[in-house]
């Protein structure tokens, strides 16, 4: 069983797996516009239903992980979580800020109850 949380008490992200109903652009966590093709696309193929405008497309789930990590990284700040086992407990501080990716995937681990 464990405590995701940070120093300050907020809960972090544990599951980057957990699907959720909003849908996130691709312009929201990026500095540039990605967009669907269709336009450019309708415009050199006659297969294309012809389209004059740019529509932001969906984005994918590593660039929403990317988007994440990078902003654990910025907040420079560890995580802490207790591993209760049958010897006792076991304080861990989790590097979120220099190794977001392997925190993530140990924490998503943890809850789904591996640990």
């Amino acid at each position: 069983q464990q405590n995701n949380s940070t120093p300050n008490g907020n809960p972090t992200t544990a599951s980057l797996s957990s699907s959720s109903s909003a849908k996130i652009f691709s312009d929201e966590i990026a500095s540039v516009k990605y967009t669907t093709g269709k336009a450019s696309g309708s415009l050199t193929s006659t297969v294309m239903e012809i389209t004059s405008t740019n529509e932001a497309r969906e984005a994918t789930q590593d660039e929403i992980h990317e988007a994440l990590f990078a902003a654990m990284r910025k907040l420079k700040q560890k995580g802490y979580a207790t591993l209760r086992t049958n010897m006792g407990d076991v304080g861990l501080e989790l590097h979120c800020d220099m190794t977001p990716r392997t925190t993530a995937n140990f924490l998503g681990l943890a809850e789904s109850g591996a640990y």
